[in-house]
């Protein structure tokens, strides 16, 4: 499969209002991309409107609002997508527990209908979001696309693996290029609502406790939303090919003889949440008062990211510093007030 131009190239991202969708349909739109966004805006709460809003205005975005787990048709009215970058999905393991059969219905109908008019339309690279709760009860302390991923810790978790194997398997056999981004704690201006940062940064402006489990130890690869939309550009214009000499006794999980691969997205940089609230402290000006709860079912208490395998194939990857990127979350919060 001969590499992908984005300047021309015609692409549908999924879960377009969202904090991912949205920067990288900016992105894309930058680089000269013709792009369709779809959402069901669901959850409403969480400033979806408000980043769409700037998109709307680009002569080159296209918007649809659907909900793909179940009306696939409308996305695929006008045919030739170069690519699909497929981002409608939950990423927050607690989510899973609150909704087992919502988790499910967002993680795995949601790519299935997305695989199924693959078949079809045969976009020429397809990307599909997956996150960092794979890993489960994995205790490498830095966790690599070559550790075992078969225990979960919650519904969401599950159904995240379960779409990789979906992935798979329709890559195999309809021999549709296809990479699978395993996210790492994405922060940025606009970011999630429920977030940690987010939290955080709320709390902080308002004077109430920061809210902290595992008496702030957990620790994290902060990884900057600007970085994120940058690898996955990167990733968007290489559609991965079959490896011939691929030996399913070598453990390598995340590639076979398919046109499939698996990355870790995230800074390989760590710190505890601990770290990261004297950071905010410092551009905020006050000082946090803490509220130490028990964690929410299927909270990991370390999830660091392993990013060997971008590094192989990218050569470099772009790095922001968490104080750097804090301090553009502060600033964005201090023009939203």
């Amino acid at each position: 499969m001969s590499k992908i131009e984005i300047k021309g190239a015609r692409i549908l991202v999924t879960g377009a209002a969202g904090f991912i969708g949205a920067h990288l349909c900016a992105h894309l739109l930058s680089q000269g991309a013709q792009v369709t966004g779809v959402d069901s805006l669901v959850p409403t709460g969480d400033r979806m409107h408000d980043r769409l809003a700037p998109l709307r205005d680009h002569a080159d975005f296209q918007f649809i609002g659907a909900d793909i787990s179940h009306e696939t048709d409308p996305l695929f009215a006008q045919e030739g997508y170069t690519a699909i970058v497929h981002l409608a999905a939950r990423y927050a393991p607690q989510a899973g527990w609150d909704d087992p059969a919502g988790a499910v219905r967002n993680n795995v109908a949601a790519l299935m209908a997305v695989l199924t008019a693959c078949q079809v339309y045969r976009p020429a690279h397809l990307i599909f979001a997956s996150g960092a709760a794979v890993y489960g009860l994995n205790r490498h302390q830095d966790t690599s696309e070559y550790d075992a991923v078969d225990h979960p810790v919650s519904p969401l978790a599950a159904g995240m693996r379960a779409a990789e194997l979906l992935a798979h398997s329709f890559a195999h056999h309809h021999q549709i290029s296809t990479t699978g981004l395993r996210f790492f704690s994405l922060y940025g201006p606009a970011g999630h609502h429920d977030s940690a940062i987010s939290h955080f940064v709320r709390a902080l402006f308002a004077g109430t406790p920061l809210t902290v489990y595992h008496k702030g130890q957990a620790r994290r690869s902060w990884t900057y939303i600007d970085d994120a939309i940058r690898l996955i550009a990167r990733v968007l214009t290489q559609p991965p090919l079959g490896n011939s000499r691929w030996d399913q006794a070598q453990r390598t999980p995340a590639q076979s003889v398919a046109p499939f691969k698996i990355y870790n997205v995230g800074s390989g940089e760590s710190a505890t949440v601990t770290e990261v609230i004297r950071i905010l402290e410092r551009h905020v000006g006050v000082p946090a008062t803490l509220k130490s709860m028990p964690p929410p079912p299927g909270d990991i208490r370390v999830s660091i990211c392993n990013p060997q395998r971008l590094l192989q194939d990218f050569a470099d990857m772009p790095r922001t510093s968490l104080e750097e990127g804090l301090a553009k979350v502060i600033a964005w919060y201090r023009t939203q007030r």
